[in-house]
């Protein structure tokens, strides 16, 4: 399994239980008649939205970063013996 798919599932595990988890206290608390339970389904709402937004901006900048550093390390690479013989010898 690749990094970047490992990295996929626990990203969306985790939005998972932290939406699952939201709603989840939202219906205890509509249940037990909590004044604040339209607040908290408001939040539900923005969350099912801001989470998984929130989780892709984060996979999007592991990507940038990572491209970074493969980038910086190819710079600093030593060359390759082919890329050494077909420089003209003085």
């Amino acid at each position: 399994m690749t990094p970047q798919r490992r990295l996929k599932q626990i990203l969306a595990i985790i939005a998972l239980v932290i939406i699952a988890g939201l709603y989840i206290v939202t219906l205890i608390l509509a249940l037990s008649g909590n004044e604040n339970t339209k607040h908290l389904f408001t939040a539900s709402i923005i969350t099912t939205i801001a989470v998984p937004l929130f989780m892709y901006v984060v996979y999007w900048v592991y990507n940038l970063v990572k491209g970074q550093a493969e980038d910086a390390r190819n710079k600093t690479a030593p060359p390759d013996e082919a890329e050494q013989a077909e420089e003209p010898e003085e």
